[in-house]
């Protein structure tokens, strides 16, 4: 039986609860991200420091194409600009205000990006006509949950970004205020290419995620025939298509400044297999799946590689294996966060909301947690296509 759907029904507005979920988050964010507001702070970025975001102050629309990185050396390339909400925010900053404006965007930006996964989140679950204090706690939910928290003070906020896409592409295809389907999936598949844009590979596994409940959307929300079939299909091509089209920029510029040549590639055992070793690195050890049910049973991060005490974390040192090459001194982190496991179920409410839900999804993503991944992903690592 499909899922009952009514085209027609209204979704539940209530203006003040709008506004008291606003009004939520933004305080809430505001107090975690109170130091922002000291003139003499900026949040910590890994990945985008505050004198990598100033090098580039007042030409960031000139950086469309790629980007010369010369703090270094002479200096290397680096993929181009994107036209996505990061790089949007980073130009309007650094070219509007190349004085003020890099300090300005370091303060912001990570709490802008748990901000759209909040409002992201609050906006799936309106479309899914759930009641206005539901779509506020899943909205906050979303917005403070961890996993997207902490790799966004981490300085990567372009992953609860790229979460937040894939929210909005499942919005997209959920809506009742829109009923052509060729319209939701375009919609759908220009959030997936910005979803990419974003979190580049996260963006990407994502995608996948999304593109399935596309397709098994149709299915639940219409009668099993093979026209349904069909349509399923030609939904998750559309969305393919705008996703490539919107994305190309990007893709591009990452295949011409990452992309080198073919090294390593020998095909005798021992390259095989520090091949598989190197792919499945971040994988999770069988023991180390408690750690989804407790947090930190593992521990957490590595003092020692900031000269500071082991005592100075109370025992906590992450003592695991995640992200750790055999034979060599553990040098990570933890290798937590996504990493951790599956990147994201991006809609699963909606999924179970059309009583269709994917028993068999979670079982396959635990398999590729553990690194048990399917004989055709071994087999394609060996050959000699890969780049370094």
């Amino acid at each position: 039986m499909p899922a009952a759907t009514n085209a027609t029904s209204v979704i539940p507005s209530d203006r003040r609860a709008r506004l008291l979920f606003l009004f939520c988050l933004l305080s809430v964010l505001a107090i975690l991200f109170h130091k922002s507001f000291d003139p003499d702070q900026v949040l910590f970025s890994n990945d985008g420091p505050l004198g990598a975001v100033r090098s580039q102050a007042g030409h960031m629309w000139g950086n469309l194409l790629a980007v010369w990185q010369d703090l270094n050396w002479v200096g290397t390339q680096s993929p181009s600009a994107p036209l996505d909400v990061s790089g949007l925010l980073l130009a309007l900053c650094c070219d509007s205000l190349p004085d003020f404006g890099p300090a300005f965007f370091a303060k912001i930006y990570e709490p802008i990006g748990v901000m759209v996964l909040g409002l992201s989140a609050w906006l799936l679950f309106r479309q899914l006509r759930f009641r206005p204090w539901v779509c506020a706690l899943g909205g906050l939910a979303a917005a403070l949950n961890t996993m997207a928290f902490s790799v966004a003070c981490w300085g990567l906020a372009e992953w609860p970004l790229a979460w937040a896409m894939n929210m909005l592409a499942v919005a997209a295809l959920v809506t009742p205020s829109i009923r052509n389907w060729t319209v939701k999936a375009a919609l759908a598949g220009l959030a997936v290419g910005m979803g990419v844009m974003e979190g580049f590979d996260v963006g990407a596994i994502f995608s996948l995620f999304t593109g399935a409940f596309a397709f098994l959307w149709v299915i639940a929300t219409q009668r099993a025939t093979g026209r349904t079939l069909t349509r399923g299909f030609a939904v998750v091509a559309i969305m393919a298509v705008s996703a490539v089209l919107i994305a190309a920029q990007t893709v591009t510029g990452l295949i011409g400044t990452q992309v080198k040549g073919v090294v390593g590639m020998a095909q005798d055992e021992a390259t095989k297999k520090q091949r598989w070793d190197e792919a499945t690195r971040w994988s999770l050890p069988k023991a180390e799946t408690l750690r989804l049910i407790i947090p930190g049973l593992f521990g957490y991060r590595m003092p020692e590689l900031y000269g500071e005490p082991a005592q100075s974390v109370n025992g906590a040192n992450y003592w695991g294996a995640v992200g750790q090459e055999r034979g060599v001194i553990q040098r990570r982190h933890s290798g937590s966060g996504f990493y951790a496991g599956v990147k994201a179920r991006p809609g699963m409410a909606a999924l179970d909301h059309a009583r269709l839900l994917p028993h068999g999804a979670p079982i396959i993503c635990a398999f590729a947690r553990l690194g048990l991944l399917p004989p055709e992903h071994r087999f394609r690592i060996a050959q000699p296509i890969g780049r370094d």
